[in-house]
């Protein structure tokens, strides 16, 4: 029982630093073969790359949160439209739509 708990011990971090790694050079590979050429910009080298992944997933998410329970997370605790909630919503919209492209000259 203790071999594979010094097992895991070991085995995890180097599994994340290769994972890191791995995605790193894809990142690396991706951005020189596509934003090079499609924008006009610098090649960037590893380094760089793997602060790009980090950026990336501090600012969109690591993904492990989810929705395990089956909850949407913006409607929980909250209860849906009845029908004529939902009319009125509709019919309310479409009167702030027609006036705001009234006020831009787009109608």
């Amino acid at each position: 029982m203790k071999i594979n708990k010094r097992l895991k011990i070991i085995a995890i971090p180097i599994f994340i630093a290769l994972g890191i790694t791995v995605l790193s050079f894809v990142v690396m590979k991706l951005w020189n073969f596509s934003v090079v050429k499609a924008a006009n910009l610098n090649e960037i080298n590893f380094w760089q790359a793997m602060a790009l992944l980090v950026l990336s997933k501090i600012l969109f998410g690591f993904g492990l949160g989810g929705n395990r329970k089956g909850k949407n997370k913006w409607t929980s605790g909250r209860s849906p439209l009845t029908g004529d909630q939902k009319e009125a919503f509709k019919h309310k919209w479409k009167e702030y739509c027609k006036s705001s492209s009234v006020e831009d000259g787009t109608e």
